[in-house]
This record gives C-alpha cells, sequence and structure tokens, in this order.
C-alpha cells in the first residue's frame, strides 16, 4: 500500500514536467493493474463476499423508483471504484490521448488493451463500452 500511495502522488504531481507526469501515471496504471487482486482486498479472503456485493438481483426490495435508481448509480460507482483494471484502464486512456503516437502512448495502449481484456465483464458489465473501448485502442497501437 505504501507503493501504491507513493506510484499515486507521483502521478497527481502537478509539479512534474508534462512527459515525467503521464510516465508516473502509467506507473501507478501499470501497478493498479499488476495487483488488481490485492490492492482493496482479496475475494478469498471474504469467501465470495466481494463478488457476492457485485451481482445484481432482480428484487426491488420495496425501493421507490428514485430510490432504486440511487442505489444503481451507487452499485455502478462502487464498481468502478473496486475494478483495479478499469481504473488502471481509465488513467493509461488518459496517458494514450495526451502522449500521443509516441512510444509512451503505444506502450499505454498495450497496458490498457489487457486491463480491458482481462476485466470479468460477468462480475463487472460494461462490456458494450469495453469492447469499443478496444476496437479505439487497437486503431492507437
Amino acid at each position: 500500500m505504501r507503493d501504491l500511495a507513493r506510484l499515486h502522488a507521483d502521478a497527481v504531481d502537478t509539479t512534474f514536467t508534462r512527459q515525467k507526469q503521464l510516465e508516473a501515471q502509467y506507473a501507478y496504471a501499470s501497478f493498479l493493474e499488476a495487483h488488481s487482486t490485492q490492492v482493496f482486498f482479496n475475494d478469498m479472503l471474504w469467501y465470495g463476499f466481494q463478488t457476492w456485493a457485485f451481482l445484481q438481483t432482480d428484487s426491488d426490495q420495496g425501493y421507490t423508483r428514485a430510490e432504486r435508481e440511487f442505489f444503481l448509480r451507487q452499485e455502478r460507482r462502487l464498481k468502478d471504484e473496486q475494478e483495479e483494471r478499469w481504473r488502471a484502464y481509465k488513467i493509461l486512456a488518459g496517458v494514450v490521448d495526451q502522449a500521443g503516437n509516441t512510444e509512451l502512448g503505444r506502450r499505454a495502449a498495450g497496458k490498457a488493451l489487457t486491463c480491458l481484456r482481462l476485466i470479468h465483464t460477468g462480475r463487472f458489465g460494461r462490456e458494450e463500452e469495453i469492447r469499443a473501448a478496444i476496437a479505439r485502442l487497437e486503431k492507437r497501437r
């Protein structure tokens, strides 16, 4: 966690040059991707609780439409925050956009593709968004 904190601090350090900040963002996202099952908590330790928490049910449990929509938005936010590969992809996509057709941009595109391809969409969702992002990144590589 100390390594992650240091990498995050570097990734958001506005005193860095543009190039150094992009490289720091790449390093941070690479760490997230490489440690995707270790950053928050390991599902195995919680007997599947993390996965269970992400599975939707068809029951509205007596919620009003507004309450249900609120809970769905919160659930989506939780999924996005807990899926390290998605977070890594989002950071890397920003590096790709900012670095352009450079060595760093191409490396970021390759790593972003890896992140997207490893996301378990059965738990996470976003199948169409992931498919479109893969197609876009493959053109940039």
